[in-house]
């Protein structure tokens, strides 16, 4: 299976040594940009341990044009993001926007490759977020340190290979400003990296910009090649840590790698073998299930870093399986597939996995742009990254069963957690060096003089707003019994998207655990999961509480196979699914454990409890007889398809078990002014949730849809100057345009604590008040039109986000086009309008519901 997209891939240098590699596309209305830096956790001395992470934190607070976090200014305008990773061999700074901010997003990584500006206020800001953020990952969280940082120090000795990357937060505090400048001169040259830029723009007007941003930036020697070579290990080595708070054994287990640079075939032969391991797990003896097994090429991902790089699976044991005997399962695994005779089926299916997943994960826009940065940075060929299908169609079974019996004699690294009182961890850290001089022995400059050019800060550039999405083919259609079918033609992935949703359940009790219990006893009886696996793709049933969904992808060739999955979910019965048994009752058990920790569901369920009206009490016979019903279920499909194709398929494939009525009434929304509170002892905080049927209108209508974001973001507003002096957690709130069991209404949701609760709900009613009084200004409107435009645009970066929103609006009444003209209606409604849909939305009276650490009130406000 090929790529479905190779594109154009074009490249320059420009004459400071700056790679360049463009990637124009106009699948979407927007573009990404990414810088790679050839510098990453392996390119840290001795004593500066997490120093890199550190320095991708800094390289966001500022530089010569764009200073005090001005970086983002174009970012917030215009609803896209940016962010930044710092990984073994290098780091990479990328962001996603409009293709009429192409300009903006060049000037400012530009701007900080220029001349970035390092204050001490600005340091140890950092450096506690740094903490915070290690903290969280490696303390905090149960397992902390499994399998990275802690893996890669049993398995190498190599300080650039085996230290720990997060580094040693009471080490970092001793960072100055003086190393910041050292390491900006010493690995942020030109020479020493990758611009990327993919998406809807022209490659001229690229180029051009590229020269007139960049290319007056002085070109500078790069520090030395990192050493990064060892010999494999010559012996099995073992860790074994203690973990508080937890009730299973983790295992983490690394094996060396074969060079990707020199031996691209091996590499990828033991991704194949890593998938097919995942997909049979452990077996351990005793006729104990197989266990779950999590394998990847590479601690963040394959294809990520130079050699050596490490081979990692990673299982959670029950108490019956020792670690002895976890590793007893994976060697009989191994000899299992050390026989091409035995293993041509699984790697067969690994192959296409890998493929599938590969060309979904970078049909995204920010990830195709930093996939193909990162080709380029560390093995020279951005091409690569479209190439991979093709080098995984040559993987032979032979080479599979070799990397297996490779795996098989060769050493490994074996890191377990079990349970105990306390939490034990290795502490190692190397004495400090200080080789502060800068490349090839020249003097580095320090912080001030960095901040600096000859030329001083350059204006900003503006923008060009003419981006516009598109659909390359769309047919919307109703077939069968009344399901509603929309396919969307998508060239960038080799996958179909499908996302189903059912609004009705017939006969089934109103109680939202039972819409949940019928969807995971539904994926069991039909093997929904495991079908949709074995055809190369994957899938998930399940519901909000009031809809039915199915999320999922298949290759081209698997969607009759998919189609037969769904002609069995509109077959399947309460009964034969067992929902009126005791499969049914654990079943139950299992949703009302999960309801409780959501604040959503349990929103749900109260209002729904407390407004139930004609809906009929829960039976047997109501139980045994629940189907899920076609007429008012829609269908989605983006991807590698021809949309009246696919709608042939449907017709041709799903066998329709007869009409099917949903008998149950869907009362609106509750309509007074009511406040409620509910015990919730799982939920932290005060979660509240005001909300209030819609009045009647147009789904689509862009003056209540930027009527609810202009609202929402003076809200907040207020609420941040009331509660600016408060030391506890945020007050927020959020408006939300959504529906309540098919019935559309408005809802404002967030949380504060216990104490401030009546305050915020005072600030709400503060709000309201003036929407009456007052009316949107332009000038206030026209922030909120850039930023919810851009972020419709965002939709759009990918097949299966633009499945996820098609799904969204054609469930709440909008048309699928709607996407398509929302940019250009928003920018169109005028400010009046858009005062009389705030009135419209939130004028009336709304019932508010509280969870968790209040009272029980039952006086309306």
């Amino acid at each position: 299976m090929s790529a479905a997209r190779p594109g154009r891939i074009l490249r320059t240098t420009l004459e400071n040594g700056l790679r360049v590699v463009l990637a124009p596309d106009d699948c979407g209305p927007r573009i990404a940009a990414s810088v790679h830096y050839g510098v990453g956790y392996r390119s840290e001395p001795p004593g500066k341990a997490g120093f890199a992470h550190l320095f991708e934190h800094l390289m966001f607070r500022g530089s010569e044009s764009l200073p005090d976090g001005r970086f983002y200014d174009h970012i917030l305008r215009c609803g896209g993001e940016a962010n930044g990773t710092t990984h073994q061999d290098y780091t990479d700074y990328y962001q996603a926007v409009p293709s009429g901010y192409l300009e903006q997003a060049l000037f400012s990584e530009a701007d900080r490759m220029r001349a970035p500006r390092f204050t001490a206020e600005n340091l140890a800001q950092q450096l506690e977020g740094v903490e915070k953020e290690v903290r969280e990952a490696t303390r905090e969280r149960p397992y902390g340190g499994l399998p990275w940082p802690l893996l890669p120090g049993l398995l190498y000795r190599n300080f650039a290979n085996a230290h720990d990357g997060y580094g040693d937060v009471d080490a970092l505090k001793e960072i100055t400003l003086d190393d910041c400048a050292w390491f900006f001169d010493t690995y942020y040259t030109p020479g020493n990296a990758v611009l990327t830029v993919a998406g809807d723009f022209s490659p001229e007007h690229a180029s051009e910009l590229i020269e007139r941003h960049f290319g007056d930036i002085p070109a500078r020697p790069a520090g030395p090649a990192v050493e990064l070579e060892e010999s494999p290990p010559t012996a099995d080595s073992l860790l074994n840590c203690a973990e508080p708070g937890v009730n299973r054994t983790a295992l983490a287990v690394g094996y060396r790698l074969p060079d990707p640079g020199h031996d691209l075939g091996a590499y990828l032969a033991h991704a194949v073998l890593a998938m097919a391991l995942t997909e049979s797990g452990l077996r351990p003896a005793g006729g104990i299930p197989a266990l779950p097994m999590t394998t990847s090429c590479g601690f963040f991902g394959m294809l990520d870093a130079r050699d050596p790089d490490t081979l990692v699976l990673t299982s959670m044991l029950p108490h019956e399986v020792s670690p002895s005997d976890a590793l007893r399962a994976l060697d009989d695994a191994l000899d299992r597939l050390a026989s091409p005779d035995d293993t041509a089926r699984q790697a067969s299916w690994a192959r296409r996995r890998l493929t599938i997943d590969h060309g979904r994960a970078h049909s995204d826009l920010q990830s195709r742009c930093r996939g193909l940065g990162r080709m380029e940075l560390l093995f020279g060929r951005a091409e690569l990254l479209d190439e991979v299908p093709d080098h995984l169609a040559a993987v032979t079974t032979d080479a599979v069963a070799h990397a297996a019996r490779t795996l098989r004699g060769g050493h490994r690294a074996v890191l377990v957690m079990v349970p105990g009182p306390q939490r034990t961890r290795p502490r190692t850290v190397p004495p400090a060096q200080d080789d502060r001089s800068g490349a090839a022995g020249q003097p580095y400059r320090d912080a001030t003089v960095l901040a600096r050019t000859s030329r001083g800060p350059r204006a900003v550039p503006g923008i060009r707003c003419d981006a516009a999405p598109r659909y390359a083919g769309i047919r919307d259609q109703v077939v069968g019994d009344g399901l509603r079918v929309i396919a969307v033609a998508d060239a960038r992935t080799p996958a179909v998207e499908f996302r189903l949703h059912a609004p009705r359940v017939a006969s089934l009790p109103p109680h939202i655990t039972h819409l949940d219990a019928f969807a995971t006893l539904a994926a069991a009886h039909t093997g929904a999961v495991r079908r949709m696996r074995d055809l190369g793709g994957d899938c998930g049933l399940g519901s909000d509480g009031q809809n039915l969904t199915v999320r999922g992808h298949v290759p081209p060739d698997g969607v009759a196979g998919w189609l037969a999955i769904l002609t069995d979910l509109f077959t399947v019965t309460g009964a034969t699914t067992g929902l009126d048994g005791e499969a049914g009752e654990a079943a139950l058990l299992r949703a009302r454990r999960v309801m409780a920790g959501s604040p959503d569901r349990l929103f749900t369920e109260a209002l729904r409890a407390r407004y139930r009206g004609a809906w009929h009490a829960d039976s047997s016979e109501a139980l045994a007889t629940a189907r899920l019903a076609p007429d008012g279920a829609v269908l989605i499909a983006v991807g590698a398809l021809d949309p009246e194709d696919l709608i042939a398929q449907v017709r041709a494939h799903v066998e329709w078990p007869g009409p099917v009525r949903s008998s149950r009434s869907r009362p609106a929304p509750p309509i007074g002014e009511e406040r409620f509170s509910l015990p919730a002892p799982g939920i932290p905080a005060t979660q509240i949730k005001l909300c209030a049927p819609e009045p009647p209108g147009d789904p689509g209508d862009p003056a209540r849809y930027l009527a609810s974001a202009a609202v929402g973001l003076s809200l907040n507003k207020r609420v941040a100057h009331r509660f600016a002096g408060y030391g506890g957690p945020e007050c927020e709130l959020v408006a939300v345009r959504d529906t309540f069991f098919g019935h559309p209404q408005v809802c404002l949701v967030g949380g504060a604590p216990p104490e401030l609760v009546d305050a915020l709900l005072d600030t709400v009613h503060e709000e309201f008040g003036r929407l009456r009084r007052e009316k949107f200004a332009e000038d206030e409107l026209g922030p909120v039109r850039e930023f919810r435009a851009g972020q419709v645009l965002m939709v759009f970066d990918s097949p299966a986000a633009l499945a996820d929103q098609l799904l969204s609006g054609v469930a709440v009444g909008r048309d699928p086009t709607w996407l398509v003209r929302l940019p250009r209606l928003l920018r169109d409604v005028d400010a009046s309008r858009v005062t009389e849909a705030a009135r419209e939305l939130f004028g009336g009276p709304f019932t508010t519901v509280l969870l968790g650490g209040v009272e029980e009130l039952a006086a309306s406000r």
